[in-house]
């Protein structure tokens, strides 16, 4: 009996914005019969972590993502290759949820670059009113009409 050939699994990180034209790829060896299983692609995944995998495929006329969860599920074929689309749920193999590195990273540059308030920080000067806003109003001018609709035009 011949040994099974290696597949090729085909994939991208939205997240890490990787482009649907050029993928990633991969090979598993499928084990014992009814193809590629779930349990095969995650053990031979290339990156550290933890991951959901969503997989191509045809369902009727269109093209749909299909979620697989079951380890023992055979991950389904698009034109007779696998595509995952891979979610990252965190970068360590552990259960918890741990921020990305980057994320991290860039929150510690934050906390670096913010400049620290000094100890005797003086309050800060009041805007200058440039249209006069607080100056008193000017007197009004007198009227000598009847005080009706005809004064407001002259």
């Amino acid at each position: 009996m011949a040994a099974p050939r290696p597949v090729v699994v085909y994939y991208w990180l939205p997240g890490d914005n990787d482009a649907t034209e050029h993928p990633n790829a991969f090979e598993v060896i499928p084990r014992g019969g009814g193809g590629v299983k779930l349990r095969d692609v995650t053990e031979r995944f290339p990156l550290p972590g933890k991951y959901h995998f969503r997989f191509r495929m045809r369902w009727e006329s269109s093209l749909v993502w299909m979620d697989v969860t079951n380890e023992n599920s055979a991950v389904p074929l698009c034109d007779n290759r696998i595509f995952a689309k891979v979610l990252r749920i965190n970068w360590n193999s552990s259960e918890e949820p741990s921020p990305s590195p980057p994320v991290e990273q860039q929150r510690q540059q934050q906390q670096q670059q913010a400049p620290a308030a000094p100890a005797t920080a003086k309050a800060p000067a009041p805007p200058v009113d440039m249209l006069n806003f607080d100056a008193p109003a000017p007197p009004a001018a007198p009227r000598g009409g009847k005080g009706d609709f005809d004064d407001l035009f002259g």
